[in-house]
């Protein structure tokens, strides 16, 4: 009986299965589960930044600026290594990379939330996903403008300076990985989110893959 429960396995749709190898799915969920580890055991753990505008140095939490990465992850795993061969497909690209998006970024944000729940930090699980989206929609429109292999350029260049420079006794928006998680910076971070993938997506040649 326990060897036929050993030998019980649950086998993929072989079109799932060539699009997790293409897309190098194996990579993308070890580099999750590291960002999840860390997430959870160092998600309310505060460091202080220089302060590039000259006043008092910044603190800033791990789940602010984590999830940015992970939504960085997200937006790589859409990488195609069977490009040529994806050419000829017969769905739709669109359709394909709004779904595996889709996909990606539940994925990520279950992570995020159980990894705070895990490590005592539930109070971060709602900022942690606010600027998870606002990764993804940052990172999204960069793989629109620069190509999905450069896609972390855009939301690293808008999370330093958010980071770094101004007064963190008054928070301003702009300063969105650490601006309090009020109604303005959710429909911030869902506009974001909505905005760069919907540009990816038209970006993205209906039976041609132009990005990888």
């Amino acid at each position: 009986m326990l060897n036929r429960v050993r030998n019980v396995s649950i086998p993929l749709p072989a079109p799932l299965r060539r699009h997790l190898w293409s897309h190098s799915a194996p990579l993308a969920a070890a580099v999750l589960a590291v960002c999840a580890a860390a997430l959870a055991w160092w998600g309310d753990t505060v460091v202080t930044l220089p302060n590039l505008s000259g006043g008092a140095a910044i603190p800033v939490e791990a789940s602010d600026c984590l999830p940015v990465a992970i939504a960085a992850v997200v937006l790589l795993s859409t990488s195609d290594a069977l490009g040529g061969f994806s050419e000829h497909a017969a769905r739709s690209r669109r359709r394909i990379l709004a779904i595996h998006l889709a996909g990606a970024v539940t994925v990520a944000s279950v992570l995020t939330c159980l990894s705070l729940l895990v490590g005592g930090a539930a109070d971060q699980i709602s900022p942690a996903l606010r600027n998870l989206l606002m990764g993804t929609g940052l990172a999204a429109l960069g793989a629109a403008l620069l190509g999905v292999r450069s896609s972390w350029i855009v939301p690293l260049a808008l999370a330093t300076p958010a980071l770094t420079v101004g007064n963190p006794a008054r928070t301003s928006w702009w300063q969105w990985p650490t601006a309090p998680t009020d109604t303005f910076s959710w429909t911030l971070a869902l506009l974001a989110c909505a905005t760069g993938i919907t540009t990816l997506l038209l970006r993205t040649a209906r039976y041609r893959n132009v990005l990888c």
